[in-house]
């Protein structure tokens, strides 16, 4: 074993394993975040597998979105490994994003649970405001007029706040970010 490196003697194929226990603790919120995380980003079709890899290489912390359009995949990737007992859901730390067209006070929880029925989760462990900003509400990601500008919308991030922390005490959600 070199560092946290293992060689497999046979093959000699490199075989890495991650500490699962490495993770930083948010003692104000009596919870703690996995220190290595893995990004969701990856074209659709790939993400499952980036997911079910990441899981059975010892990642724990898995960062996802509403505009990475892949939120199935990961629910997917997470609940095999969850029936296959790799992990259990509470080694499991999701992060999700309230995307800037969701903003409106009112769209928050249901913004939230769609995620939720998606991934076929019952809370996720981060919830952050993607953009500190509002793009007009709608089902557009990005939203733009007819000359291609923006479309912005004004918003009051307090209530939207406000909002995200009413799904915590809910229990949707366990802590509350800003991207």
């Amino acid at each position: 074993m070199l560092g946290s490196l293992a060689w497999d003697a046979i093959s000699l194929t490199p075989n890495a394993w991650l500490n699962s226990s490495a993770a930083l603790g948010l003692s104000s919120v009596n919870h703690s975040i996995a220190s290595l995380y893995a990004g969701v980003w990856p074209p659709k079709g790939a993400c499952a597998t980036s997911v079910k890899v990441a899981i059975d290489t010892g990642y724990r912390h898995i960062d996802g979105a509403y505009i990475y359009q892949n939120e199935h995949e990961v629910g997917e990737a997470i609940r095999e490994k969850i029936a296959e007992g790799k992990v259990r859901r509470e080694d499991i730390f999701y992060c999700g994003k309230l995307w800037a067209t969701n903003h409106v006070p009112e769209m928050v929880r249901p913004t939230l649970e769609r995620t939720l029925r998606v991934l076929q989760l019952d809370y996720v462990d981060l919830y952050i405001i993607e953009v500190p900003m509002a793009f007009k509400p709608g089902d557009e990601i990005y939203p733009r007029d007819e000359n291609g500008k923006w479309l912005y919308h004004k918003s009051n991030l307090c209530a939207t706040w406000e909002a995200m922390e009413a799904c915590k005490d809910a229990g949707l959600v366990k802590s509350l970010g800003v991207s």
